[in-house]
């Protein structure tokens, strides 16, 4: 059974250290949006399903704050300009 990565590693020109990208939607995401959000993706999934049909059992900010964890979550990023890249120039110390 082939399993997808759920970070990717890449050499960034002009640096030592490698850069470590996180895939959406893997269990990796969810436990860094965890440390941000402070709430597990369960408690996320449950106050989506549950807050439109008793909006009395969840504040609307603890709704907004589940709404942005999913699509923080489900979301990649998408370039949204048509300029080409910053380059970046390696320093002389690194």
């Amino acid at each position: 059974m082939a399993t997808k990565k759920a970070t990717t590693t890449v050499k960034a020109p002009g640096f030592k250290e490698p850069v470590i990208t996180i895939k959406p939607n893997t269990p990796e995401m969810a436990a860094y949006l965890e440390v941000g959000y402070g709430m597990s993706l369960e408690k996320v999934q449950t106050i989506l399903k549950e807050r439109p049909e008793r909006p009395e059992l969840w504040p609307y900010e603890v709704y907004e704050k589940a709404q942005a964890f999913m699509q923080a979550y489900t979301s990649s990023p998408e370039p949204i300009s048509d300029r080409p890249a910053w380059k970046l120039t390696p320093h002389p110390e690194r």
